[in-house]
């Protein structure tokens, strides 16, 4: 089973981590994860299903532990982009096998048991998504994560993000064009009152994933590309791969999404994507 996991970055800004020994996708503040479905690739129906699973971390003073919620979804075509913005164009439908992504995004309590580091500007509210996380350190909690429960957790590829924000639809965001609507789905920079909130505050998206506009930017698996005309066939065969070099070094432009308690509706919007 694989497993993602939803994160922040930098400051407002979330990633998402993937846990390849279940199907399940697991969503973080800094970042969200991803994991294998318990979905056979081969399933007609539609399934979403919710679950949780507990992570411990032992030491010398004793263990803390939390419960990760995750939403595991079938697999399925994805229509990706927006062929109104040059960055998001062409749109291309993506082949995606199951996999399952974490309900909320990583807090600051989740982050600091896992890593026993507290790096967010925001101190307070434990509830919050982490923040102030580069995508280094959104990878390496996913290797933690990996290490504490024998299954690989990992950062979300670009697809697998646009595909649990989109949950079925096609429209600028998962709750239609509408961005008045917005203030009810996420926390942007016209009604955040210029500070973070708690994850869970706003409406889920129709697979019952929140957080997914804005809030913070999240953390993709993928490198920075200035459109998908260049994007390999086999990553439209198959989007559970990122598109990303072998070697990332501090200077590769990784992929963020979802805009951020700061950004404009328009960087919300489900096909967004930033560097």
């Amino acid at each position: 089973v694989e497993s993602v996991l939803k994160n922040v970055q930098e400051l407002s800004i979330s990633t998402n981590f993937c846990n390849q020994n279940s199907n399940k996708i697991i969503q973080g503040s800094i970042f969200r994860g991803t994991t294998k479905s318990n979905l056979l690739s081969n399933q007609k129906a539609f399934v979403i299903k919710e679950f949780s699973e507990k992570i411990t971390k032992k030491s010398l003073l004793g263990s803390l532990s939390f419960d990760l919620k995750l939403v595991s979804l079938p697999s399925g075509e994805l229509i990706m982009g927006s062929n109104n913005h040059p960055e998001e164009s062409p749109e291309h439908i993506v082949n995606l096998k199951s996999f399952a992504i974490s309900q909320y995004p990583i807090t600051k309590e989740q982050y600091k048991i896992v890593t026993g580091q507290s790096p967010s500007y925001f101190k307070q509210k434990p509830l919050n998504p982490v923040e102030t996380v580069n995508w280094f350190e959104a990878t390496k909690f996913c290797e933690k994560m990996s290490e504490l429960t024998g299954k690989r957790y990992r950062l979300p590829t670009e697809a697998e993000w646009e595909y649990a924000c989109r949950a079925g639809n096609q429209t600028k965001y998962s709750f239609g064009n509408d961005e008045k609507y917005l203030n009810y789905y996420g926390w942007y920079n016209k009604n955040s009152g210029s500070s973070l909130s708690s994850v869970g505050l706003k409406k889920s998206n129709s697979w019952m994933l929140y957080d997914m506009h804005g809030g913070v930017w999240e953390w993709c698996a993928d490198e920075w590309n200035t459109s998908y005309a260049a994007k390999p066939q086999k990553l439209i065969d198959n989007g559970n791969l990122p598109w990303a070099s072998i070697k990332i070094t501090k200077n590769t432009l990784m992929i963020l999404r979802g805009g951020s308690w700061l950004s404009l509706a328009s960087y919300c919007r489900s096909s967004s994507r930033h560097k």
